[in-house]
């Protein structure tokens, strides 16, 4: 057994060769590709996003978009408390669909992952969502006894 010292990002070729008793030799090339890059994340920026914060009117579902870069790229990943996280895109161009369920404010994060597993830098996004909702006025009368 010998340690490799070779850490050259990218691919490397390993050249093994095996001689028994009798000088019978077998040689084999092994491929190897070191990866030690995080890869980098986009998220668009929405037309309605001031300071990093989404604002969104009456709407029944809200995209987000982005592209991952990366020469190993695996996946992107969202999460809604910054250390539970799910795998929601396999596509390097992704899109993100939050439907809002009542006005609330959430915070989603992003982060891509590459086969190596690297994380690229997580993004935070803010999120209000305003839905209107109806009043409906409660009028409480006395009535005087006749």
């Amino acid at each position: 057994s010998k340690v490799l010292n070779n850490k050259n990002e990218g691919e490397n070729r390993l050249y093994l060769k095996a001689v028994d008793a009798n000088g019978i030799s077998a040689s084999k090339e092994i491929k190897l590709t070191v990866d030690n890059t995080e890869p980098i994340l986009t998220v668009t920026k929405s037309s309605t996003e001031e300071d990093g914060t989404i604002y969104i009117g009456k709407v029944s579902e809200f995209k987000i978009a982005g592209n991952a870069r990366d020469t190993n790229y695996s996946f992107v990943e969202y999460s809604d408390d910054g250390t539970s996280w799910k795998n929601f895109s396999e596509n390097a161009a992704w899109t993100f669909v939050y439907t809002p369920d009542e006005t609330e404010e959430i915070t989603v994060f992003f982060r891509s992952v590459d086969k190596a597993g690297n994380r690229s830098q997580t993004i935070e996004k803010k999120i209000v969502s305003e839905i209107e909702t109806k009043v409906i006025p409660v009028v409480n009368q006395k009535l005087d006894k006749m």
